[in-house]
């Protein structure tokens, strides 16, 4: 290893030579300014550099890599320690120099693996077919390396004056350990809450029995307002001496004329005394299928009469502000802040008599 490494010591000392005797000749022989030609020159010494360092450190050399290296652990960024020593080493011998001068440097390694070794190794993986070729020394860029033996030999540098593509870097699944950042797209900022001051449940009781006799009308309410609300969610307590076994299915309709749409269902008993009606918008119906402002609605329910000498009652109410959820109906996802002073809102006390 050591003799190759001197050889080609050798033959970039060679074409060092050969450059500093061209300098004596016309610019104009070689189409290159002296600029551009010391910028090659110094590129060729900090590989000279390098390789003295591998001399006499005895680490990798040019297409090869140290035992060490290939069997330590996985690095990126933050990784501390002599593995990425050897690591930036490598990679200033093989075409991939960390830094041109200063730490990281050909000669002035460090053992912090930051952006500038990230950058080199992600350049080395893509001319190596590495891929994804992101800067992360992982299991496919240590066996890529141990693969190489001594027989590859590193790339060389670009006689030209041209500048190597810039490297596309790709997202790479990251150990569980491994810092991830990740650019969520913004949060759009929602509306203020729609302000509704005059929210007002017209709450009657024109009649006890629902047109289908089976069926009783607890509730019977217009909404007002003068904002266009929508209703997507009613919760009601029963508040009376009925017991929840002897009255089920719930139900709450639109009133329209004399017909009734029904909107949703509450299957079974009540709940330890309370109800709830959750609506789905739905295009095809009116207003949405929700409960609005200007609707006439009712809640109806099935009674079975069973009762002594104290005669049951039955009746629903309203009891606070989250027992409703109020939108913008214009844009459902715009919720609206309904003034706390008009709960509770109390429906007529029914007793049971038939």
């Amino acid at each position: 290893m050591v003799n190759r490494m001197e050889k080609k010591l050798l033959s970039i000392i060679t074409v060092i030579s050969f450059f500093g005797a061209g300098m004596f000749l016309p610019m104009t022989a070689y189409g290159e300014t002296a600029a551009e030609l010391q910028v090659q020159i110094n590129a060729l010494l900090a590989q000279i550099q390098a390789l003295q360092a591998q001399l006499t450190a005895g680490t990798s050399t040019s297409g090869s890599a140290s035992a060490s290296l290939t069997s330590s652990g996985d690095l990126t960024l933050g990784s501390k320690g002599a593995a990425v020593k050897e690591l930036q080493m490598y990679l200033n011998a093989n075409g991939a120099q960390v830094s041109a001068s200063g730490a990281g440097s050909p000669g002035n390694e460090t053992s912090y693996f930051g952006p500038a070794t990230k950058a080199a190794l992600a350049k080395w993986q893509a001319a190596n077919g590495v891929s994804p070729a992101a800067g992360y020394f992982g299991p496919k860029t240590r066996a890529k390396m141990a693969s190489m033996g001594e027989t590859t030999p590193a790339p060389a540098p670009t006689m030209g004056g041209t500048t190597p593509a810039p490297i596309q870097e790709e997202i790479v699944s990251a150990p569980s350990d491994a810092t991830v950042t990740v650019s969520l797209p913004a949060v759009p900022t929602p509306l203020p809450k729609l302000i509704v001051n005059d929210l007002k449940f017209n709450v009657d009781f024109p009649f006890l029995r629902n047109k289908n006799y089976s069926l009783f009308n607890l509730f019977d309410f217009i909404v007002e307002s003068k904002e266009n609300i929508a209703i997507t969610r009613l919760r009601f307590k029963q508040t009376g001496t009925l017991d929840d076994g002897l009255i089920d299915n719930f139900r709450l309709v639109q009133v329209i004329g004399e017909n009734e749409t029904l909107l949703a269902t509450f299957t079974g008993n009540p709940m330890n005394k309370f109800i709830e009606f959750n609506l789905v918008p739905n295009e095809n119906k009116p207003n949405k299928g929700l409960v609005v402002s200007g609707g006439h609605y009712r809640v109806l329910t099935t009674i079975t009469v069973s009762y002594g000498a104290i005669k049951p009652t039955v009746s629903l109410s309203i009891e606070k502000p989250a027992d409703i959820s109020v939108f913008d109906f214009n844009d459902l996802g715009r919720a609206a802040d309904i003034p706390a002073s008009i709960f509770p809102i109390g429906g007529p006390i029914y007793t049971i008599s038939i």
